[in-house]
């Protein structure tokens, strides 16, 4: 309490710059200069402070300011412009408007409406799975509060319950709604440019937006972009492509060649991806057979299934849908249900990056706690590509695992709407009756065709091939399991050492985003 409260006050006085940061600033100042004339206005969620992070925000409101006339504004942590760490890059970018976030709690408009729908909550909803259903004038927000509730309550993977050390952060959610409201009745955006549409904190905007002013979304995650328009849902998984460029890639052979390239340097581990690393790198291949040494009981004249856990607290609802209330619960249902199946062996892995959400040994307590003698947990230091000897079928809510392993014809049954639901790949069932009908026919399900197995390929490569990382930014972002402080000057440092080497600010991704508003005109 006493580290928050010290936080909240070192916002009362003015940030001093550091040398670092001030040379990015008078170079990055040459780059930009009086825009057009003020049309209306585009938000910028300032509450990610990542060197580049901030790059790409600010460049992308940019483009949109150059192209429409629409003016930026960062709506940032703090009560005053100066006291905020990060407001000086801002303005060297000539972004010079600000809504201060935490001023904005104050005002009777945003605390009131958002005290008494917490109090309504109270009351109205008792459990979890009622929670995700949740909408506040219309806009559904329970999923966000919920993946919320997971994701910064420790080790709260599911709930059950509504308890009273979930309702700070419900009121918090509430706030921020509201907060929402305000900025959308005081700026009428037509535009609004984020690094992420999940959480309560940041995923409520962009359907506000959507629902009360149909503006037009701009998400730019650590490498992924995604423009919603018009024609997209503001739900649509921000990794999910393009459907007619998919179908045209699937009718090029040199694209389907480079797609089988990347895969098999994706089993090798050698794609610069940390999810991928901590998967393929520094592990040991196993076989059916070396997994019964450790488990005797296996049958190896049965089929296996792999079960692929998620890290359960890294937003649940993120994209268009999921059977169960959380990846905890696909999981615990999942493999209760499997442990009564006696046609097949089934194991069970864990995510490779669960550690970087504080969940190691969380697979193991679900079943120890649940008794579940038939279920076989993959050893820890098990290569995934040992997936492609051990496994028949895959089995996941939506992870990446569905995908990837489809391209070498393992079928994947899923229980969710990720990125690739929709493409003709993975088993999709639309309820959750279907889902366990599926899973009774593990024993017989038979392995993909060339046709699907040629769309995982192709789709995985295009997700891979996505990536949008501008050479005028750091080489990489700061990720979770790094101290924040410790890189955080180094990364403006690389970033001077690009543009004193003449790599421009605006580049391809600042000419892509300008079509982009072309198409997308409010």
């Amino acid at each position: 309490m006493f580290s928050k409260v010290s936080h909240i006050f070192s916002y009362l006085k003015p940030y001093k710059t550091k040398a670092n940061e001030d040379e990015f600033i008078n170079l990055n100042k040459l780059n930009w200069k009086d825009e057009v004339e003020p049309n209306g206005f585009c938000l910028i969620e300032g509450h990610i402070t990542c060197p580049a992070s901030i790059v790409d925000k600010s460049r992308i409101a940019k483009a949109i300011q150059e192209s429409t006339g629409a003016v930026p504004v960062v709506y940032l942590r703090g009560f005053y412009p100066k006291a905020n760490d990060v407001s000086a890059i801002y303005n060297s970018f000539k972004i010079n408007n600000f809504y201060m976030w935490w001023k904005g709690f104050l005002k009777p408009k945003v605390f009131f409406p958002a005290f008494w729908e917490t109090i309504k909550l109270i009351f109205k909803i008792k459990n979890g799975e009622n929670l995700i259903q949740l909408k506040c004038k219309d806009v559904l927000i329970g999923d966000l509060i919920y993946d919320t509730l997971i994701r910064f309550k420790p080790n709260t993977y599911t709930i059950n319950e509504i308890k009273m050390t979930h309702y700070r952060l419900i009121f918090r959610a509430f706030l921020t709604f509201y907060n929402n409201q305000e900025m959308l009745r005081r700026y009428r955006p037509k535009y609004l440019v984020t690094s992420h549409n999940v959480y309560a904190e940041f995923g409520m905007l962009p359907r506000q937006l959507k629902k009360f002013n149909n503006g037009v979304v701009f998400l730019k995650d650590i490498y992924a972009y995604k423009c919603y328009g018009d024609e997209l849902d503001i739900q649509e998984h921000f990794l999910k492509p393009s459907l007619n460029q998919f179908k045209e890639n699937l009718n090029s052979k040199e694209f389907i060649a480079s797609s089988k390239m990347y895969f098999d340097a994706r089993m090798k581990g050698t794609i610069d991806q940390i999810d991928v690393k901590n998967a393929f790198l520094n592990k040991k291949s196993y076989r059916t057979e070396d997994l019964k040494e450790i488990y005797p009981s296996i049958d190896l004249h049965k089929k296996n299934v792999v079960v692929m856990s998620h890290a359960f607290s890294d937003a649940p609802h993120v994209g268009e849908g999921l059977l169960f209330k959380d990846y905890y619960d696909f999981l615990e249902k999942t493999l209760i249900y499997l442990n009564n199946n006696n046609t097949v062996n089934s194991f069970v892995k864990a995510h490779p990056s669960s550690y970087m959400w504080n969940e190691k040994g969380a697979v193991e307590e679900l079943i120890e706690k649940n008794k579940l003698n038939n279920i076989y947990i993959l050893p820890n230091d098990f290569n995934s590509s040992s997936i492609l000897d051990v496994a028949d079928s895959i089995v996941t809510a939506k992870g990446t695992a569905g995908l990837e392993f489809s391209c070498s014809g393992i079928p994947a049954i899923t229980a969710g709407k990720g990125y690739y639901y929709g493409f003709g790949i993975t088993y999709e069932p639309e309820s959750i009756e279907e889902y366990y009908q599926l899973l009774d026919k593990l024993s017989s399900t038979p392995k993909l065709n060339e046709e699907k197995i040629n769309k995982a390929l192709v789709l995985l490569y295009m997700v891979a091939t996505s990536r949008r990382h501008s050479k005028v930014l750091p080489k990489s972002h700061i990720m979770p399991g790094e101290n924040y402080q410790d890189v955080y000057l180094d990364k403006y440092a690389e970033m001077i050492e690009n543009m004193k080497n003449g790599v421009p600010m605006k580049d391809e991704f600042y000419a892509e985003i300008k079509a982009d508003v072309e198409k997308n005109h409010v």
